[in-house]
């Protein structure tokens, strides 16, 4: 049981350390080729250089003779060795190309007899891609998307590994919540704790708790401030965040949510069933209404998480575009393993007090 418990957690994790090191090597993955025109050919690289696990690395650019912009990004910036002299060298061992969808006269067909695997880009925006399946529909290609977590199994384990993992770590920062409680009791008046009314599963209301980090008057403080300062202000349309906010509590808030111990509280709402370990955010009533209403709509087929996918990614430093890109990822991809990743990557982050504000 011990084995098979380490096996699940540390493989993929030493699988993803792994390849984050080997890809720092020039002489690491197997060559491709990129067809398109300019914009084809960054995303392309972009998608290969992400997807880690194909062991791809772009190695040079095909497209049109007339597509200067083309032309310059294929010898200055996708990678050091595309210019043409390389690319040269390496056409006889090239065995996969990426066809971004662009080129008249290089098509899939055409390709696919020169090259023993073609990938073809395909966006598929709004739709899940980690667990896609390709059919043979009587010689139609077909495509099937899974939302996973439509699955009462599925939900079963995510609700089971929130319980048991939510229970231990309850129990663990008790004695920490405790202390931090007699921290902001030290150097603020008011309340420990702070609660406030957010959107769990379907829309419904759920009290959020959280070690109060701000001032009780935080929100006076906070229109004061950014009338005083503009530039400040536009910072915050763009993030609803601020690097300095005048609400936080001088060192002690500015502590606890640089380790994020003001988030602990909410572990009660993860063993409740309100929350998950892992999900979008609980935002206040005014961040929620800065997204499209089909975005909100899509958040409601979760419970809010107390950490999630953008937080581990970028932290304090994404903008609302970002957080609807990588919220609406892990709601349409959930798997156990990306639970399992993004609580990984939170305790690093957690530790390292990375981004956080």
């Amino acid at each position: 049981m011990i084995a098979w418990i380490a096996a699940l957690t540390l493989v993929p994790l030493l699988r993803f350390a792994i390849l984050s090191i080997l890809c720092n090597f020039g002489w690491w993955g197997e060559p491709v080729v990129v067809v398109g025109t300019a914009d084809e050919v960054e995303l392309a690289a972009a998608v290969v250089k992400g997807a880690r696990s194909l062991g791809y690395r772009v190695a040079g650019a095909m497209y049109r003779k007339t597509d200067s912009a083309a032309a310059r990004l294929a010898s200055a910036a996708i990678t050091e060795d595309a210019n043409s002299t390389a690319v040269r060298s390496c056409l006889n061992r090239i065995t996969a190309i990426v066809w971004a969808g662009s080129s008249d006269h290089l098509t899939p067909e055409h390709l696919h007899r020169i090259f023993r695997r073609v990938v073809v880009l395909q966006p598929a925006a709004g739709m899940p891609v980690e667990q896609v399946q390709v059919r043979n529909l009587g010689g139609i290609l077909g495509i099937e998307f899974n939302n996973a977590l439509l699955s009462i199994h599925n939900r079963v384990i995510k609700r089971t590994l929130d319980l048991i993992l939510g229970t231990a770590m309850l129990i663990v920062t008790a004695p920490l919540v405790a202390l931090c409680g007699v921290a902001i009791k030290l150097v603020s008046s008011g309340p420990i704790f702070f609660s406030q009314q957010r959107e769990g599963l379907n829309g419904r209301t759920i009290a959020v708790r959280k070690l109060r980090t701000m001032h009780c008057d935080g929100d006076v403080r906070l229109r004061q401030y950014l009338v005083a300062n503009p530039e400040m202000h536009r910072e915050w349309q763009q993030r609803m965040k601020l690097s300095r906010d005048p609400r936080i509590i001088p060192v002690v808030g500015a502590f606890l949510r640089r380790f994020s111990l003001d988030e602990l509280p909410q572990l009660f709402n993860v063993v409740r069933g309100e929350m998950s370990l892992v999900g979008p955010r609980p935002f206040p009533a005014y961040h929620l209404e800065r997204f499209a209403p089909e975005f909100r709509r899509l958040r409601h087929a979760v419970r809010p998480g107390l950490t999630g996918m953008w937080q581990v990614m970028i932290r304090s430093a994404g903008n609302l575009e970002d957080q609807v890109q990588y919220d609406s990822h892990y709601i349409r991809n959930w798997s156990l393993w990306l639970d399992i990743y993004i609580l990984a990557r939170t305790v690093f982050a957690t530790v390292s007090g990375r981004g956080a504000s």
